[in-house]
């Protein structure tokens, strides 16, 4: 749940799918792929944000791509999730500073649009 103090009109997600975020993690009882914890992550936070709450999706390995143009969140939230985890798959190298970027632009336009920004 995003905390009272902070109620964004956007939130814009950079998200890692470098070829590392398909490597196992964990114990061997309990064991993971970090993507599979993103996509968990996802849910969590975008089920948690009001209806009217715009959310944009970049993703990021050798290059970034944006996945998803901001957009009202309660109108897609099943759409969204599901573009994710179609969309954001592992493979390639971490280039960090392209999804940033694109990120950061993407936060930009929305800001532009007086609306207050979340980039996470």
């Amino acid at each position: 749940m995003v905390s009272d103090a902070l109620r964004p009109d956007s939130v814009i997600l950079v998200l890692d799918s470098s070829g590392s975020m398909n490597e196992e993690i964990g114990t061997s009882d309990d064991r993971t792929r970090p993507i599979e914890l993103v996509y968990d992550a996802v849910d969590l936070l975008v089920g948690g944000l009001e209806s009217d709450t715009r959310v944009g999706v970049v993703a990021y390995a050798n290059n970034a791509r944006t996945v998803d143009r901001p957009a009202a969140v309660g109108r897609y939230y099943d759409d969204l999730i599901r573009r994710i985890q179609r969309d954001v798959r592992p493979n390639g190298s971490t280039n960090i500073a392209a999804g940033l970027v694109n990120g950061y632009r993407m936060a930009e336009s929305e800001a532009a649009a007086r609306r207050n920004v979340l980039v996470l």
